[in-house]
């Protein structure tokens, strides 16, 4: 993987602002929907410690925006912090009628 992969992943040492928006459903799924990392791509690494992070902080059933940062340690663990908050159904989709 590394060999393939290895160019996108996120440089130890680093810290990325971001936002992750995902639902913990009914059954105990948990759905990451969307993510925006600055200055990251998209990659195997990222996703793996976003899923382990969400697993981790999904408490009750709900649609939630984590905003926050995201480190690279230079032993290579991944280190998450911010704020959680459970959206209203009018914050994901915003009426566009007046």
């Amino acid at each position: 993987m590394q060999g393939t992969w290895g160019h996108l992943a996120p440089k130890k040492g680093r810290t990325y602002k971001g936002t992750m928006i995902y639902a913990h459903g009914g059954y105990g799924d948990i759905v990451l929907l969307d993510a925006k990392f600055e200055k990251v791509s998209d990659s195997p690494w990222l996703f793996e410690a976003m899923q382990e992070y969400l697993g981790e902080h999904c408490e009750a059933e709900g649609v939630y925006k984590w905003e926050g940062q995201f480190t690279v340690r230079d032993e290579g663990s991944y280190c998450f912090g911010g704020e959680i908050k459970r959206l209203d159904f009018k914050d994901i989709f915003p009426s566009k009628r007046k």
